[in-house]
């Protein structure tokens, strides 16, 4: 109990964290820009609690995971025409744009600080034991004698423990002296490597489910963390390449999982779906349980160029995902998630340690930076954006009636959009909950 409790913290943490950034990043450029802020939200809705500093209310709302906001003197220009050099709308259409454009900037610039850092200070990459798990047809390895739950222990009588310790000890050699146990026999076997240094093998992993994806279809098909799949659709399941495959050649019809569970044997029924973002393969959610980990660093040179390179994959696969959804490819019950997916993906990532649970709040912050960015709802900084940059082309702004009219518009829309992920997440979770 204390410890989900201790969770559910580190995770509002985190969420604030975020949102802070965005927020900070409007307050900054509106003191540079001379604008007194008057309000400093985490959340909206009613103050719970908080305090004041100069002239500003810094403040936590009730509404905590769905945004904040930076209220700035003179926000609202109703039957007013005139307006101080130190008020939002006594400044210049473009200065306003740069207000507005520096809160999802700073989404950006925190998840960019944030990649560096961690790369700089070593990134956590699985590692597997040295048990062979597949062999490809005609490469070196099969070549030399190698199969199937073959554990290597030794390249030339040193010994290797982890699959990137056995890479290692092969890379840029070309003729090798292996020593395996094969079954209860051991045996020594000389391995002549390529030119590319690739063997032809991949390491062995027990069918065991480490963790499932919020409103993937093993989560609403009801499979969990720490299921042993014994079978699909009645065929044998030796090791977790083989649910892989299945899943891949499945064509999206539905699987039949039978798992260990607890000490009981139970059936799951699961409908794979496309990946239409990044493989294009059919896939249900699930990561295996890897027994090592690893941590590589890079140089700081490195490391500020791969951060960019972090930040621009993560932008690119959240707008391939927008531009499925618009053109209906994607479906929006599926894959929308709201404050109940986040806190569930937050809590997996925790699980697996701070570094995917840091890694996962960088990437959050980047969604929310693009979200702001491309969707143009008028209270959104996407839309506010294009009514200010309609008022530098048009040379004078619209009528407060107008913009009131958009601004109540927007809030209900984005009420809307709220209220439907946050029902497709309990959704989802009665649909799983009901199938235990």
């Amino acid at each position: 109990m204390l410890a989900n409790i201790l969770l559910l913290v580190q995770i509002f943490i985190a969420i604030g964290i975020v949102i802070f950034v965005h927020e900070l990043g409007h307050f900054i450029m509106a003191r540079l820009r001379g604008v007194r802020v008057d309000k400093f939200s985490l959340g909206f809705g009613p103050r719970l609690f908080g305090f004041k500093k100069g002239d500003t209310d810094y403040m936590i709302s009730l509404f905590f995971f769905f945004g904040g906001f930076v209220k700035m003197a003179g926000e609202d220009p109703e039957k007013r025409e005139k307006f101080e050099k130190w008020e939002y709308f006594g400044q210049p259409w473009w200065s306003r744009c740069l207000i507005v454009f520096a809160g999802p900037f700073m989404n950006f610039v925190f998840a960019y600080i944030v990649f560096v850092l961690m790369m700089c200070i070593g990134v956590k990459l699985p590692d597997y034991s040295t048990v062979v798990g597949a062999v490809e047809v005609n490469s070196a390895a099969g070549k030399a004698g190698l199969k199937y739950k073959d554990e290597i222990l030794s390249v030339d009588g040193r010994g290797v423990k982890t699959w990137n310790g056995l890479f290692l000890e092969l890379k840029g050699k070309k003729k090798v002296l292996l020593d395996v146990v094969s079954g209860k026999s051991a045996k020594k076997l000389n391995l002549e490597l390529p030119e590319d240094n690739d063997p032809g093998i991949v390491p062995y992993l027990p069918p065991v489910i480490e963790s499932v994806s919020p409103a993937s279809p093993a989560y609403t098909g009801g499979l969990a963390e720490g299921d042993e799949v014994l079978k699909i659709n009645g065929t044998a399941v030796t090791q977790f390449s083989d649910i892989g495959r299945a899943t891949v050649l499945s064509e999206g019809k539905e699987l039949i999982f039978e798992v260990k569970r607890g000490g009981k044997i139970i059936n799951r029924t699961v409908k794979p779906v496309k990946d239409p973002i990044v493989t294009n393969r059919y896939m249900i959610g699930i990561t295996s349980k890897a027994p090592y980990f690893v941590y590589e660093r890079i140089g700081v040179i490195r490391a500020l160029g791969a951060g960019v390179e972090q930040v621009y994959s993560i932008s690119r696969l959240q707008l391939v995902a927008i531009s499925k959804l618009v053109t209906g490819k994607m479906s929006a019950k599926e894959s929308l998630g709201g404050p109940v997916m986040i806190v569930q993906s937050a809590a997996n990532m925790a699980k697996k340690g701070m570094n995917d649970f840091i890694f996962f709040f960088a990437f959050v912050s980047v969604a929310l930076g693009l979200f702001n960015l491309i969707i143009p709802i008028p209270v959104v900084d996407c839309g506010v954006l294009l009514m200010f940059l309609f008022e530098g082309i048009r040379g004078k702004p619209l009528s407060f009636k107008v913009q009131n009219m958009l601004a109540q518009g927007g809030f209900f829309l984005l009420i809307g959009l709220a209220l439907l992920v946050t029902w497709n997440d309990i959704a989802r979770m009665v649909a799983r909950h009901l199938l235990k």
